[in-house]
């Protein structure tokens, strides 16, 4: 026979009227929109609980695009929460430009054996000064470290971190966007398989994003050389993946503009 206090806990069993009557009292889900036009009409938004993977190649534009969509929320007063583990903080503050914006970020980025503990532990934290809708975490392939690849392969500890990143989104009613690395491609663009070790990562992903520079500039020097040496201002975000109801597939340019950031076409 159960006991009474087992059939109060949060995981018993209910009716499906007894939890619909129950969720008719909580909070309804917010929705953010960029203020992309494009990016807002094939995904249909953001919701909390979402997590938003964006990937490219190194150099491509992601962590640029990542701050110009931060750039959109902070226009509207929803004030975003940064995890910078590439960039340093003085290096963000230059990817934002003067006068730097309003946004949180902690003050020093610390190393943790469970690093998704630590950042919702930053999130709750940040929550208490500000009433944090999105967050950014740039990139998931830093927090894999020594330790945790020694007993886990890297593809694995990705997948883990991904699903702990999701039930973080639900649980603190957040947008994550976790900014991800694709390895070397051989299609005309990087694709769902080519973010690295992707396998645990595109299955937890309510929105993947891809961003990938359209072409390269060559001086005269170069040309005689057949040397690359400077990638241009335009680029191509892919819709590759999303899950909300009315959304579509697709792809979006982009050019890129030192002082606004990207811009769509």
């Amino acid at each position: 026979m159960l006991l009474m206090n087992q059939t109060k806990e949060r995981d018993r069993i209910v009716s499906s009227h007894e939890l619909i009557d129950e969720l008719k009292n909580t909070e309804p889900q917010k929705h953010f929109e960029t203020g992309y036009y494009h990016l807002d009409n094939m995904t249909k938004g953001f919701a909390e609980g979402d997590l938003v993977i964006l990937s490219g190649l190194t150099g491509n534009g992601k962590s640029e695009y990542a701050v110009s969509i931060a750039r959109k929320f902070i226009s509207q007063e929803v004030y975003p929460l940064f995890f910078s583990y590439e960039l340093s903080s003085q290096e963000l503050f230059d990817r934002f430009g003067e006068p730097i914006p309003l946004f949180y970020l902690p003050r020093v980025i610390s190393g943790h054996q469970d690093p998704t503990k630590w950042i919702e532990n930053k999130i709750v934290e940040a929550k208490t000064i500000k009433d944090i809708k999105i967050v950014f975490i740039d990139h998931l392939h830093y927090l894999v470290d020594y330790m945790t690849t020694r007993t886990k392969n890297t593809s694995e500890m990705l997948g883990y971190m991904c699903r702990e990143f999701k039930h973080i989104a639900r649980r603190q009613r957040v947008v994550i966007f976790l900014l991800a690395h694709v390895r070397k491609f051989q299609t005309t663009r990087p694709n769902l398989q080519d973010i690295k070790d992707s396998s645990g990562i595109i299955q937890e992903a309510d929105t993947v994003l891809i961003i990938h520079r359209t072409g390269k500039r060559r001086s005269r020097k170069s040309i005689q050389d057949e040397e690359e040496v400077e990638i241009d201002n335009f680029a191509t975000l892919y819709i590759d993946k999303v899950r909300r109801r009315g959304s579509h597939l697709g792809r979006i340019d982009l050019e890129f503009d030192p002082i606004k950031g990207f811009m769509e076409l």
